[in-house]
């Protein structure tokens, strides 16, 4: 659908459902909308052209239920939706919306039933509050991605205890992850990558046994990767690339058996040897610890993750053969060792690897014929 809403749709006072999402509409809201729609509980705007601000009579329709405006061209400041005692649903995501002071923020303190609030993808900015952890208790999914947010992450965050999912990254975060982050006992997804972080991660995230996710990339992290990760016995995804981690890899992760979608460790300062422990990994599909200091010979053990899809170990210091174990890894379709002081002959088996799309064992000590 295109053009513009009739303005006889928006005075329809017995309207309790309005859902016109994911067309080609354009145009603004009525600035009076909250005033004319006195009865509406669900209002999706969501996926579609609209632009100007978001009135804030919205503020006046007390029997708010959901509020989806995402993926617009919205502008201008947050209004207050604090006095909407029923609000379950805010998702103000996509657009080009700014956070003013932040007061919207506090306002939200209000809405009891509150469970989603989606802000990712606009122009918040600005440091992020400590109002921040006066939000519902009832909040499980917090989105505050790609905004430019600066300042550090308030330790009151830990009030919000039935958070599952945080999504903070692609911001301009700063200065320590604060120890009460381990105080989210329902946390599911944690993601703070591409941020300016620093220090040391604090041991309190292995008290979140429920974590199933957590990327910690692209920031400036420091020290030893804790080896209480090993208490997050359900994650399934760890990336922790592209940081300043240094010491050896703890084998404390290599019993987290149910990583299956990847373990990424790469463009670290990693050092030592490659824990035998590896091999528990049974079913894990993706492997990355490129790019560290890593020395000693490549563990036979890794031969026993017969699920790996892609193994990438190019520029450490590992040295000896490849092992004869690999020829579990049938179903492998990346594998890169290159850029290490690997020696003795490229395995025969590797012929019969049918998923093999991309091999690099170049910049080793590698010797004798090539398989045909």
């Amino acid at each position: 659908l295109s053009g513009t809403v009739p303005a006889s749709l928006y005075h329809k006072t017995t309207l309790t459902y309005l859902a016109v999402g994911t067309n080609r509409l354009i145009g603004q809201i009525p600035y009076d909308i909250g005033f004319t729609l006195p009865n509406i509980q669900t209002l999706i705007l969501q996926g579609n052209h609209f632009h100007g601000q978001i009135p804030a009579s919205l503020g006046n329709a007390t029997n708010i239920q959901v509020l989806d405006h995402r993926d617009n061209s919205f502008q201008g400041t947050i209004p207050s939706f604090g006095n909407l005692p029923n609000l379950t649903e805010l998702n103000l995501g996509m657009n080009q919306l700014e956070a003013g002071d932040w007061s919207f923020l506090s306002s939200l303190a209000n809405c009891s039933q509150l469970v989603l609030l989606c802000l990712d993808r606009n122009i918040l900015k600005g440091e992020l509050p400590v109002s921040t952890g006066n939000l519902p208790r009832s909040l499980q999914v917090l989105l505050l991605r790609e905004n430019q947010i600066s300042g550090t992450i308030p330790p009151e965050i830990e009030h919000l205890k039935n958070l599952t999912r945080l999504y903070m990254e692609n911001n301009l975060l700063a200065g320590n992850l604060p120890d009460s982050i381990g105080n989210l006992p329902n946390l599911f997804v944690l993601s703070l990558s591409q941020n300016k972080l620093s220090g040391q991660v604090p041991s309190s995230i292995g008290n979140l046994n429920k974590l199933s996710e957590l990327y910690l990339q692209e920031n400036n992290f420091s020290g030893l990767i804790p080896r209480a990760l090993g208490y997050c016995k359900n994650l399934e995804t760890l990336n922790l690339s592209c940081n300043g981690f240094t010491g050896s890899i703890p084998k404390e992760l290599f019993t987290l058996t149910l990583l299956s979608e990847g373990l990424d460790l790469s463009h670290n300062e990693l050092s030592g040897e490659i824990p035998l422990e590896i091999g528990g990994l049974i079913n894990l599909d993706v492997l990355n610890i490129s790019n560290n200091q890593l020395s000693g010979t490549i563990p036979s053990a890794l031969g026993s993750c017969v699920h790996l899809g892609s193994l990438h170990m190019e520029g450490n210091l590992l040295h000896g053969k490849i092992p004869e174990s690999f020829i579990s890894l049938k179903g492998i379709s990346e594998m890169d060792l290159s850029r290490n002081y690997l020696s003795g002959e490229v395995p025969e088996f590797f012929e019969l690897f049918s998923s093999m799309m991309l091999l690099n064992l170049s910049f080793n000590n590698l010797e004798g014929p090539v398989p045909t």
